[in-house]
């Protein structure tokens, strides 16, 4: 919720109330609402348990969008997390992560350590076109390490690429990845 804006929160707020608008264009954004909350709450539910109960000293968010995740989960305290999204995605995140401030479920700098070790602070913002750029070269300059264990999460993003942009992903992603590490 911290990263939406005050307009898109108000949708939100009807779900979670369960109150219904009579207006048709108020009704028609409370139901796109509650059918996307529908499929993205098990979704990132089983993706958050995941991350849980795999603990990486890296998480690399492909398609990040406005992913919460480096905020509101504690135990990604003292990981690398890097984000990576198209260029004006990143933008906009980067204006709404702006406010959080102390609005964070957690203190952001409490997950530093290990973090500055491994020469990230706080998210990592990745900018990247998976249609044209390098995924391995870009990584490596953000300082993402190809010898550590990594978490992959990549949610939601195969539907706007192309076949060759998903192979290319995931080619790149089995660069990245540390030998021998499940």
């Amino acid at each position: 919720m911290a990263l939406l804006r005050d307009d898109e929160r108000t949708a939100v707020n009807w779900v979670r109330d369960g109150a219904v608008p009579r207006r048709w264009r108020e009704r028609v954004d409370y139901e796109t609402v509650k059918g996307c909350a529908e499929m993205m709450v098990p979704r990132t539910v089983a993706i958050d348990d995941a991350v849980r109960e795999h603990p990486n000293p890296q998480v690399v968010i492909l398609g990040a969008g406005l992913d919460g995740r480096a905020w509101r989960m504690p135990e990604v305290a003292g990981t690398a997390v890097f984000e990576v999204d198209q260029p004006a995605s990143q933008q906009d995140k980067r204006d709404r992560a702006a406010r959080l401030g102390d609005g964070a479920r957690f203190d952001r700098a409490a997950r530093l350590g290990e973090a500055a070790r491994l020469g990230a602070a706080g998210p990592v913002y990745v900018p990247v076109d998976f249609g044209r750029d390098d995924l391995v070269e870009v990584l490596a300059a953000a300082g993402c390490r190809a010898d550590l264990a990594t978490t992959w999460i990549w949610e939601g993003v195969v539907p706007y690429l192309t076949r060759p942009e998903v192979a290319a992903t995931v080619a790149a992603v089995a660069a990245c990845s540390a030998p021998g590490v499940a």
